[in-house]
């Protein structure tokens, strides 16, 4: 399936109801941060995968609603809000965040070309 979240820049602005947030793309101490808070999540964060635009924003409800205190962790490590500010985000908001985090840090195009690094026999040492 095409990859409808792929983008290139370090930087995406996302329009919420209190102002613009800006999303950027985080250093590798973060972005392994935000690998072990998605870790955390339920199953279903596997299907997104092959989950198009549309097809994410019906999962992402059920996620955050089965995992609150994850996703608020989430959004804590992928934007400059405090946790106060998150709690008191709209779900659309959370949404909209969630997927910005995902386009800017290539989450999907990093996982997949992990999942083929790691799925090459390894080299036999004779």
């Amino acid at each position: 399936m095409k990859n409808e979240l792929a983008i290139n820049t370090k930087t995406l602005d996302i329009e919420l109801d209190s102002g613009v947030i800006t999303i950027s793309k985080l250093p590798l101490k973060k972005y392994a941060d935000l690998l072990l808070k998605l870790d955390e999540l339920p199953k279903q964060l596997n299907a997104l995968s092959d989950t198009s635009d549309s097809e994410l924003l019906k999962v992402i409800p059920k996620i955050v609603a089965a995992s609150l205190g994850e996703v608020i962790n989430i959004l804590e490590i992928g934007t400059n809000l405090t946790k106060e500010e998150v709690e008191e985000l709209a779900l659309d908001e959370v949404v909209k965040l969630l997927i910005g985090i995902m386009k800017v840090n290539k989450y999907l195009e990093v996982y997949e070309e992990l999942k083929k690094l790691f799925a090459r026999p390894t080299p036999v040492k004779e």
